[in-house]
């Protein structure tokens, strides 16, 4: 039965080997998976096991994945490394770095660049504060738009067919004041145009604040945002906002913004 299975699967899969390859790699993307199976890999890339472990390897010689010791897979380093090759990232990161260690020694809480990625955000960039605030998120981690900091700001300045991507989706209600329908958001990103400012509390992740601005391109496209993270569980410093809302214009300047 298997058998006849994978022969089907073959018979109408109409992408090519390249496309398929490519369908692992994506199975990584699907909910910020690091380790997967084979199995969890042929059913996310939708292959009969046979096909996935074929393109698996050849991908593990091309360095694109790596096999672990337990026998899951894991992206390889050879991906980040072509990652930070992309021209538009290469030149965000040389402009911001300079600009989020400065936000950190400042405020010594986690700094973080983000940059939309289809309908969820990624951090390109990130420096750990010193205080423990519980988080999902790491370098090169996708999170969701709708209730981080960061997320706000790229869905606020993203459009309206960008609002509806992500409400068609169902966005999950992580915790009991997480955003989710089109009632709730529709006038808190006009806010956040409005102020230029996003701020988070318990919405994604219980005991983490977030507070996050648009940086802009040499066009005034906002191309990233720049977050801060800290506990939720105390009073805010009032400087936060202002520190925040200056790191991403400084790296609006860098990339050729004017006001």
């Amino acid at each position: 039965m298997t058998v006849a299975v994978g022969a089907v699967r073959r018979r109408h899969d109409a992408r090519s080997v390249s496309a398929r390859a490519f369908a692992l790699l994506d199975a990584f993307g699907a909910d910020g998976a690091v380790h997967l199976t084979l199995t969890e890999l042929a059913e996310r890339a939708k292959l009969p096991l046979p096909t996935a472990h074929r393109l698996a390897d050849e991908c593990v010689r091309w360095g694109g994945l790596e096999r672990r010791r337990d026998g899951s897979y894991q992206l390889g380093l050879k991906l980040w490394k072509l990652g930070l090759r992309y021209p538009d990232a290469r030149e965000l990161r040389q402009v911001s770095v300079p600009v989020l260690q400065d936000l950190y020694e400042l405020t010594h809480e986690s700094v973080q660049l983000a940059v939309l990625d289809g309908l969820r955000a990624i951090y390109l960039q990130r420096i750990a504060g010193r205080r423990a605030v519980p988080e999902r998120t790491h370098l090169g981690r996708r999170v969701p738009l709708h209730c981080t900091g960061a997320g706000l700001v790229l869905l606020a300045y993203g459009g309206e067919s960008l609002l509806s991507e992500v409400l068609a989706e169902r966005p999950e209600r992580y915790l009991p004041v997480t955003m989710t329908t089109l009632r709730e958001l529709r006038p808190r990103l006009g806010a956040i145009r409005s102020a230029g400012l996003a701020q988070t509390r318990d919405e994604y992740v219980l005991g983490a604040a977030s507070t996050a601005a648009p940086i802009r391109d040499a066009d005034g496209d906002v191309v990233a945002a720049v977050s801060l993270l800290a506990p939720s569980g105390e009073e805010l410093d009032p400087r936060y906002p202002i520190a925040v809302r200056l790191a991403a214009d400084t790296i609006s300047r860098g990339l050729g913004w004017r006001r």
